[in-house]
């Protein structure tokens, strides 16, 4: 992709996204966290639902908890339900863990049902009963505390240095807590338009765990993310779906007609800025709201340190993406994402609904 398809932050920009930081503190919504898949390609949001019974299992991994557990029926006949919720990463911002439900418990969820009437609900309320006479323990969706990602944080909000010895910018470390800017409209063309018009939220494929495309884990992913530097690469590593890439500042001596879904890339620094230029993608959905691009697209990302005195490091991530086939014009995500020391990944282990990929919905997105 042309270097000209980058878009520049001026002052005046960067400035409006440092002050919308402080305002908002740093604070990451939970909805943002239903980036990695629609719930709406299963749930229904006015199909209300309320069930009780014995956890089996819980799991506490990103892309998104699920809680399994036993209801008995009227008829005595015990069914399996799964209850979904969103990132273990924004559970952890409320104080939970992976021992905060355990087999054995007794809890009654309350939330959206599915479409398909299938035995699952979302994870809206959990409630931790008492098994004598199920009076309510504690509501754990409203469990406040000191998340361990918050006691994680550096200690000192000084920045770090901005340059490593040799010269180049200094990105390395762990990037959490992305700013709370809106992502970018996508203007399709005739083709793109038409494309989308067959777009399912049912079909998103990360509902069933398939891996996601560079656009969806390195653009829309709220979530942390952990920079390497090396002499002749660079190392990227994401919380949401555990994705890892290892770029080269070297081209390859054989170009690779292999598409994947996080493509080929190759990185330069200019200036005070790593920039990435991408290609070889295979065709994905670049959010849960069906927007797709096809195996044609290129992207160009740029990190850069916008530090500041009253918060700490700051790290801009830009990326401007171009599809020739279905965009009328390119467009660009660009977030803000603040240093964390000693940031530990929540693991990654995706497990997909209880249902099959048949399309239980006629909603568009």
């Amino acid at each position: 992709m042309p270097y000209k398809y980058q878009a520049t932050l001026t002052g005046f920009v960067m400035k409006s996204i440092i002050r919308t930081i402080i305002l908002a503190g740093l604070a990451w919504p939970l909805g943002l966290v239903h980036a990695h898949h629609s719930f709406l390609g299963t749930f229904q949001s006015d199909k209300k639902v309320e069930v009780t019974g014995v956890v089996t299992d819980f799991h506490f991994f990103n892309p998104h908890v699920g809680l399994y557990f036993n209801v008995t029926n009227a008829d005595g006949s015990v069914t399996q339900w799964m209850s979904e919720g969103l990132a273990a990463s924004g559970y952890v911002r409320m104080g939970w863990t992976r021992d905060t439900l355990k087999k054995g418990d007794l809890v009654r969820i309350s939330g959206d049902g599915t479409r398909d009437g299938s035995p699952m609900v979302t994870m809206t309320k959990v409630e931790l009963l008492n098994p004598k006479d199920r009076s309510v323990v504690r509501v754990l969706t409203e469990q406040k505390g000191a998340a361990p990602a918050v006691a994680q944080r550096s200690s000192s909000p000084q920045p770090f240095p901005l340059k490593l010895s040799d010269g180049r910018p200094n990105l390395t470390g762990t990037w959490t807590e992305s700013d709370h800017l809106r992502p970018p409209s996508v203007t399709y063309n005739e083709a793109g338009k038409a494309l989308q018009a067959t777009a399912r939220i049912a079909d998103d494929p990360q509902i069933f765990c398939d891996p996601p495309g560079l656009v969806r884990q390195a653009g829309f992913t709220p979530h942390a993310i952990r920079i390497t530097q090396f002499t002749d690469r660079v190392l990227i590593e994401y919380e949401e779906y555990g994705g890892r890439r290892e770029i080269f500042f070297a081209p390859p001596k054989t170009a690779s007609k292999v598409k994947t879904n996080l493509g080929t890339s190759i990185a330069h620094y200019e200036g005070d800025a790593l920039i990435v230029e991408s290609g070889n993608l295979l065709p994905n959905w670049i959010n849960p709201h069906g927007d797709q691009l096809s195996d044609q697209t290129t992207t160009v990302e740029t990190y850069r340190r916008v530090d500041d005195p009253k918060i700490g490091s700051l790290l801009s991530i830009q990326l401007v993406a171009n599809d020739p086939v279905y965009l009328k014009q390119p467009f660009v995500i660009t977030k803000t994402k603040r240093y964390t020391e000693n940031y530990q990944f929540v693991p990654n282990e995706c497990r997909p609904p209880l249902r099959d990929r048949s399309d239980v919905s006629s909603t568009k997105p």
